[in-house]
């Protein structure tokens, strides 16, 4: 009689589809654990706004929809003509599964899967929303008795308070950070985001492994990008040469404000040799950070696109002169440095302490470091690439090259010490069951 395999239940009802961040992280962590341990069985809780989960083809991976029903087709169809009367996209994705959330819409069959999966050896949940309620069977059910990992993306709510509205910091503070500390390990993807859980968490060190997060995008999909058409860029407001800041949101963190100032001293310096400035995600801010541009006289100089597909943002990006990116604040680095790298393009980026172990992890990697905090020291260093553009461009291409022969071993790195956090939970808490 074999043995039975070893089992992992992973909690992804909270990300809703494939086009973010974390849709690519979870897609490209099913694939490579499903590499590394084949002998292992994974099975998925997801939303079916993420239909794409179950045409991965992986054989060890079972995927369930925990709102799949006529029900919740009917709200799609309703959602996707409601949209179209607002003008918005016609794809509701997430939208249909966010109300489904707030609403308890089926729990039964969230309950029910979790119940079955209460037997897993271990439970990863690769994200906590604090926006979302459909973890409440993992917190407080049959399942909450199951070793878990959780994967701790970042704590910006503990760093930038004042860019959250008061009900997601009560559940930050309250189920969050309850959930943490009762989970038997976490993961998070740099040392300086570990510091930070323990520092504002109080969770002990120890418990607190650390490993850096690959670049998300497929390498190959990134290096053979074509540049956005001229159509393209023609249609957003694009004109010549552009800078490009591919933003994800417009909170304080992601830095538009300095990012904007430096921009005015350089149009200041260079004159027409200053390229456009293109940002994405006008985001909440956008009131704010409009008027600036305006104040400044850098209306069609500095151009906010609003978010663009990932195609369009791919294009955008190897269309661009350089990639610049100010943050103030990322948990494991940053995404659009990552990307930029893999197609190309000279990189501007933070010296901040995320950004610098991601690329050390990533190795051969060459950018031009700022201090964000500073106006002046931004506006020096894409000077600096400017002046030397192309060295700066033959060092990017190099970079790539290095960045892309390692992305697969540095999935296979990643995959290997997820495995073993999963496997350590299971014992720890097998010898904890014997004492």
């Amino acid at each position: 009689m074999s043995e039975r395999p070893f089992r992992v239940a992973i909690a992804a009802q909270t990300i809703p589809d494939p086009h973010c961040g974390l849709g690519y992280f979870l897609v490209r962590a099913l694939q490579s654990l499903s590499v590394a341990r084949p002998s292992w069985r994974f099975d998925v809780v997801a939303s079916k706004s993420f239909a794409e989960l179950a045409t991965l083809g992986l054989p060890n991976v079972a995927v369930a929809f925990w709102d799949d029903s006529p029900g919740r087709e009917a709200a799609t169809r309703a959602s996707r003509v409601l949209l179209r009367a607002l003008g918005r996209s016609a794809e509701p994705r997430g939208v249909v599964q966010r109300y489904a959330e707030r609403f308890g819409v089926e729990p039964r069959r969230l309950n029910a899967l979790w119940t079955d999966h209460a037997s897993a050896d271990a439970i990863w949940v690769p994200q906590y929303n604090v926006h979302a309620g459909v973890l409440a069977p993992i917190e407080v059910g049959a399942a909450a008795r199951t070793p878990r990992v959780l994967t701790i993306h970042d704590i910006h709510p503990a760093i930038f308070p004042d860019d959250w509205h008061a009900p997601a910091l009560s559940r930050f503070w309250g189920p969050f950070a309850d959930f943490a500390r009762d989970s038997t390990r976490l993961v998070t993807h740099t040392r300086f985001q570990r510091d930070a859980i323990v520092r504002h968490l109080g969770i002990p060190a120890e418990r607190v492994g650390v490993v850096p997060i690959p670049p998300l995008i497929d390498a190959p999909r990134l290096v053979r990008a074509e540049p956005a058409s001229a159509a393209t860029l023609a249609g957003l407001g694009i004109v010549g040469p552009f800078a490009f800041f591919p933003g994800s949101t417009t909170h304080s963190h992601k830095n538009h404000t300095r990012l904007i100032l430096a921009w005015s001293v350089l149009q200041r310096r260079l004159g027409a040799r200053c390229p456009q400035l293109v940002c994405t995600a006008k985001g909440h801010r956008w009131p704010e950070l409009s008027a600036l541009v305006a104040g400044l006289g850098l209306a069609g100089r500095v151009l906010f696109t609003d978010t663009v597909p990932t195609a369009t943002l791919t294009g955008l990006l190897k269309a661009s002169t350089l990639v610049v990116v100010p943050t103030l604040y990322e948990g494991g680095g940053s995404g659009p440095v990552a990307d930029a790298c893999l197609v190309g393009r000279p990189v501007v980026c933070s010296r901040i302490g995320p950004i610098v172990e991601q690329l050390e992890a990533y190795g051969g990697v060459d950018v031009e470091y700022f201090d964000p905090e500073s106006v002046l020291d931004i506006a020096r260093a894409v000077e600096q690439v400017l002046d030397t553009l192309p060295a700066a461009e033959r060092r990017a291409t190099a970079t790539r090259d290095r960045l892309a022969d390692r992305f697969t071993e540095l999935w296979g790195e990643w995959a290997d010490y997820y495995a073993g956090q999963f496997a350590s939970a299971a014992t720890a808490s097998s010898l904890a069951g014997v004492a």
